[in-house]
């Protein structure tokens, strides 16, 4: 009886020293090189195998490094399950014990659910009846799901000199199924997002102004979303896929694309909780694009103005004059209102207070003439002056029919203005974002778009070029001021590269850099022909003879005013002599 407990005894020290060796030895090596703020250790045993001994060691090994939550699993996934979304830091401990290989159903999809859309690393330690298992069809599974940061560790029962640890890996890139037995410092979860060896990445684009591909005549000028595109695929190696989605948003949403190119602005609504998206770019305006219209204001209100404001001049200082006894025959308002008016006056001050007095109506003689002969001469009887609506009941009284991007129409009109929801009752959507909208505003003049200020402009300054200038924005009205990003699908896996990538570019200046130089290229160097507005064609030859006409009359009324003054001066020295 001696014996078999002797051959019981010996196996039981050869199975502590399998669990020490084989099973712990992994975990360590994982643990010390990587660095996990916890760990989800989940047991899924849908067989009812007795490997506890193992588990435990594994539990164990995990708990002396890093805070553990365990969870113990059967053959289906309890619905309470989805609280246990894990960090971007937390590592996915999922061991299997079975006869037979798993399937994506029974381990892929508990794995899937906690690690929900964090995206952290997860291990699949497998305790299988089998040996030397294959798992590049389970793998290739898990990419479907977008699972990249996935390994298996499969534990063998100790059998002479075989390996009793396999690691198994596969990178969807290269399509390489890696299979080997575990050995120190294995790397477990390599960077296959740094190569993807051309792999096809399909990217959904937009017909945006002032981003991606605008206008057919500037194509041969990349601006700065494509260059990043370019940049992109260049750095990590893959090839560009151009989908012709005219709603690519829908389909990141979908998972029919991978990234969406031009950068767009991130509203808070449905879409934006079902896809990933980069740090934000720059921060863009929103605000309503109108016809451009003049209205005209005649001058006469401002004339009126001038002359109260020139007779109140005039009255200080020939107040002043009498305050400090000035020589009142060289002291006249009329004398000082054609100083002025730059008439040559005769005034001959001989005390000092005198001389100061003129030579302050002289500064302020050189300062009215030069604004009164500037207004004269640029300005006509008429001002032409752009329309513009500071309210949104202004807009709304207007009458122009608010078009709307089709995705962003539930979420632009938030205001609880009644104004704001009246434009939302007659709003309409566009076909795409800013220039169908911006065209038939130009050919209508019967619509306000509801557009970025970017977007906005470049149509505006299109336009200017050929000289249609035909709308402008509401400064006013601005609405909501949005992130600008990319869009990627939901459990991106290259989302922190691409971050990495666009993040360098920006803080090195060389975005902003793409942006000068697209825009110096787009944009005339030389200035074009201004076409002049008929209400300003002839005002200068008109104003010339205005001026001219009227400094006679002034000259001829200081003239007779002179005489009729040296007249009562003369009559009252003879009365006062013949006294």
């Amino acid at each position: 009886m001696t014996l078999p407990i002797y051959l019981l005894a010996l196996q039981h020290v050869n199975y502590l020293s399998y669990l020490s060796t084989n099973v712990v030895q992994p975990i360590d090596d994982l643990l010390r090189r990587n660095k996990f703020a916890d760990v989800q250790l989940v047991v899924q045993n849908p067989y009812g195998r007795s490997d506890h001994g193992a588990v435990d060691e594994i539990y164990k090994a995990v708990s002396r490094v890093v805070p553990t939550s365990c969870i113990s699993l059967n053959d289906s996934i309890p619905p309470d399950l989805s609280f246990l979304h894990a960090s971007r830091a937390t590592l996915i401990l999922h061991v299997y014990i079975a006869r037979t290989l798993p399937d994506f159903e029974q381990t892929g999809n508990v794995t899937a659910e906690i690690m929900g859309h964090n995206r952290p690393k997860a291990l699949l330690v497998t305790m299988l009846e089998e040996r030397n298992c294959n798992f590049e069809q389970f793998l290739e599974q898990t990419w479907h799901s977008y699972l990249i940061d996935m390994a298996v560790l499969e534990l063998l029962e100790p059998n002479g000199s075989e390996a009793a640890a396999m690691v198994h890996r596969y990178n969807p890139f290269t399509r390489v199924y890696d299979q080997r037995p575990y050995a120190s410092g294995v790397e477990w979860f390599p960077n296959k997002v740094g190569n993807l060896h051309g792999y096809p990445i399909r990217v959904g684009t937009l017909n945006r102004t002032d981003y991606t591909w605008y206008a057919k005549n500037l194509k041969k000028y990349e601006n700065p979303d494509v260059k990043t595109l370019k940049t992109l695929a260049r750095i990590m190696n893959f090839t560009i896929v151009l989908l012709p989605y005219e709603r690519p948003v829908p389909a990141v949403v979908e998972g029919k694309c991978d990234i969406i190119f031009p950068s767009l602005s991130l509203y808070a609504d449905n879409y934006s909780r079902a896809i990933e998206y980069t740090l934000p770019l720059n921060f863009e305006s929103w605000c309503p694009v109108i016809p451009l219209k003049y209205e005209y204001n005649k001058f006469e209100g401002k004339a009126l103005v001038g002359i109260a404001i020139n007779c109140c001049v005039v009255l200080v200082f020939w107040g002043i004059s009498a305050v400090l006894k000035f020589n009142p025959d060289l002291w006249q308002p009329l004398k000082i209102f054609g100083l002025l008016i730059a008439i040559s006056m005769p005034s001959k001050p001989r005390r000092t207070k005198e001389r100061v007095i003129f030579f302050a109506i002289i500064i302020a003689s050189s300062i009215y003439s030069a604004n009164l002969f500037v207004d004269l001469t640029t300005v006509s009887m008429t001002e032409k002056t752009e329309m513009d609506y500071k309210t949104y009941e202004e807009l709304d009284k207007s009458g122009l029919i608010p078009v709307v991007v089709p995705d962003l129409y539930n979420v632009t009109f938030f205001n609880d203005d009644e104004s704001f929801l009246r434009l939302k009752r007659k709003a309409i959507t566009g076909d795409t974002i800013g220039q169908p909208c911006m065209d038939y505003l130009k050919q209508h003049q019967n619509v306000t778009c509801f557009l970025d200020t970017a977007g906005a402009n470049m149509n505006i300054y299109l336009q200017a070029r050929f000289g249609n200038a035909t709308a402008k924005i509401c400064k006013h009205l601005c609405y909501v001021k949005l992130p600008n990003v990319y869009f990627l699908r939901k459990h991106s896996p290259y989302k922190d590269r691409f971050v990495d990538i666009v993040t360098r570019l920006g803080e090195a200046g060389i975005r902003r850099k793409w942006s000068n130089d697209y825009v110096g290229k787009v944009r005339p160097k030389k200035a074009g022909s201004m076409e002049i507005n008929s209400v300003y064609k002839s005002s200068l030859m008109w104003n010339l003879i205005w001026i001219s006409g009227c400094g006679l009359l002034v000259s001829l009324l200081a003239f007779l005013g002179e005489v009729m003054t040296h007249h009562v001066h003369r009559v009252g020295s003879v009365r006062r002599s013949g006294n």
